[in-house]
């Protein structure tokens, strides 16, 4: 399952993603992977008056390679077009 989440909610996985160079900001919004109630992995967005700058994509080592990245992306992509941002 994948769901809107707040910055607070991923921030066991933030040590993780700073060890391959991954800089946080308040600015950001996030959403996360969710297998067994656990988060595996986020993607985030910035959002500016006419446009969405793609911000910090991890997920966690062990569950790579299934299409988790990709879902989290698409739908991240789905939520910045419903708000009418094309750039």
């Amino acid at each position: 399952m994948i769901k809107t989440v707040d910055i607070l909610e991923i921030e066991n996985l933030i040590p993780f993603a700073k060890k391959e160079n991954l800089c946080f900001n308040t600015k950001t919004k996030y959403c996360a992977y969710f297998f067994k109630n656990k988060i595996i992995g986020f993607c985030g967005w910035m959002l500016f008056k006419y446009k969405a700058v793609l911000k910090n994509d991890y997920v966690l080592p062990e569950y790579r390679r299934q299409g988790i990245y990709r879902k989290l992306n698409e739908y991240r992509m789905n939520v910045i077009r419903s708000l009418g941002i094309k750039k």
